[in-house]
């Protein structure tokens, strides 16, 4: 074996991995030169050339941080991001419906998100690394200091966030905290450092267009449980349980889509497939399972 070559020590978690010196340009923990994730990465590179993240990002930030005593909420008013109600498939705000004073430094101007901007967890068991896409009215919302706010250029949102879903994505995002104990959040320039193949930019709208008809099952799913919750105030049990089936219906639709999306971008990323195609066999087999 070489210098330059790596041997690791128990695959899985391994205590010793040898580099050579001028490979440690990153981080010098084993786990993060674990065979389990070079596997994955080494094959990001083989089809379409790489830049990092920080290359397309033009502005990030987080939410406001405030201490215990000023985090209070109220029934109305500005639309709280909390990572509970950031799904991979759009917001779901009924989970948290959280509500901050519009005149609140948490509303700050500066941080609150725009149409386009990606919405990234930050932090949490099970809930880090899942991130959307923001396409709402930008003045009704606003991010916690837990959801990291990604604005880019010259690559389409849509597309990175699907990457940042797929094996690709995740498998750097776990690569990054590995190894650290105790670690629950990933930094700025973690999240730069992040490999991102240059896919062709009629790929990348394709991929956008796809994206946006899951989002639209995703808010159809949300809107029924409005209205299941306005059903269940008047004690209407049956409208209740007809919006509770329609959310049911079309949320499982968004997530379906949004797997068969992830599922293509990674074989385009693999060489397998050169373009992306169009989703009506989910929604033929939604429509008739119906």
């Amino acid at each position: 074996m070489t210098i330059s070559q790596v041997r690791v020590i128990r695959e899985a978690d391994p205590m010793i991995v040898v580099k050579a010196q001028g490979q440690l340009v990153e981080r010098m923990d084993p786990g993060f030169w674990s065979a389990v994730w070079m596997e994955v990465l080494t094959e990001l590179d083989r089809t379409y050339p790489t830049r990092t993240l920080g290359d397309f990002v033009v502005f990030i930030t987080y939410g406001v941080i405030v201490v215990k005593g000023d985090r209070f909420f109220t029934k109305s008013g500005i639309k709280y991001i909390s990572p509970t109600i950031v799904r991979n498939t759009g917001l779901s705000f009924h989970l948290n419906p959280l509500y901050i004073p519009e005149d609140d430094r948490r509303n700050d101007p500066s941080r609150k998100p725009q149409r386009g901007d990606i919405l990234f967890n930050r932090s949490g068991v099970g809930t880090l690394g899942r991130c959307t896409v923001f396409r709402y009215e930008p003045s009704d919302w606003t991010i916690s200091d837990d959801v990291t706010l990604i604005r880019i250029d010259h690559l389409d949102p849509c597309y990175l966030t699907v990457f940042l879903l797929s094996k690709f994505g995740q498998t750097q995002i776990q690569r990054l905290l590995h190894g650290v104990s105790g670690l629950t959040k990933i930094s700025f320039d973690e999240i730069r450092s992040i490999s991102v193949p240059l896919l062709p930019i009629g790929v990348q709208r394709g991929i956008a267009v796809q994206y946006d008809q899951m989002s639209q099952y995703h808010d159809l799913a949300v809107e029924s449980t409005s209205k299941a919750k306005i059903a269940y105030e008047h004690g209407n049990k049956a409208a209740e349980e007809r919006y509770g089936a329609e959310y049911e219906h079309n949320i499982a639709i968004a997530e379906a889509m949004l797997n068969d999306l992830i599922r293509q971008v990674e074989e385009i990323i693999e060489g397998k497939r050169t373009e992306i195609e169009p989703v009506e066999r989910i929604l033929k087999e939604a429509n008739s399972a119906a």
